[in-house]
């Protein structure tokens, strides 16, 4: 059946892992688009999360004192709104590595063809030749909101390029990306989100 593209979520819990305070993940469901469309869209996106939770499950154990529970995970899935006749996901990962003194944080996101469910690149978005002008002003907007945050823009200059812009989705207002933490502002500030005005990069892509 189609109709609107709907998201629903369910909830995993992992209770083997003794060194964890919790581990907890979703995976999704799509509806309202063609069942090739969905198929192909929740096999993206469960793998991913599937491929991560694997990893992370993984990590050395090694909590002080060793009795205590000491790690933790999080992985949850939400539906952005999107660019007409895509559909898009971001899974939000959060891991705090047993015996670690902090966490990580991390965007993984799916931007699909409504009608194939085909996953887009940011090809398809943002022509290669406007994507170092994407990335400028991806830096500028970052530059302005550690300023606003009163932190000192400079402590965090280093370009970005292209191949920065992993983690993005085309919205109404704009291409947002997510940054990981650490990444490019102080941890205090998590995952950084940014905007990059579709003016910055050409205009909207015709997309059908």
């Amino acid at each position: 059946a189609t109709g609107r593209p709907h998201l629903t979520t369910k909830q995993h819990t992992r209770t083997d892992l003794p060194r964890y305070t919790e581990f907890r993940y979703q995976t999704g469901r799509m509806s309202g688009v063609p069942r090739p469309a969905a198929a192909a869209m929740d096999a993206a996106v469960n793998g991913s999360v599937a491929a991560t939770v694997k990893v992370l499950a993984a990590q050395p154990a090694a909590c002080t004192p060793a009795s205590k529970p000491c790690g933790a995970v999080v992985i949850t899935l939400r539906q952005p709104r999107c660019l007409p006749s895509l559909v898009c996901v971001a899974q939000q990962n959060w891991n705090l590595p047993p015996g670690a003194n902090d966490s990580e944080a991390w965007m993984t996101t799916f931007a699909f063809d409504a009608r194939t469910g085909r996953r887009l690149a940011l090809d398809d978005v943002v022509p290669a030749a406007r994507q170092q002008a994407a990335a400028d002003a991806a830096r500028a907007s970052l530059q302005a909101q550690l300023k606003a945050d009163g932190m000192n823009p400079s402590d965090w200059s280093a370009p970005i390029l292209p191949s920065s812009l992993k983690a993005w989705l085309p919205e109404p207002d704009g291409v947002h990306v997510w940054f990981a933490k650490y990444a490019v502002a102080p941890g205090v500030m998590g995952i950084v989100e940014t905007v990059i005005p579709w003016s910055a990069v050409g205009g909207r892509p015709s997309l059908g």
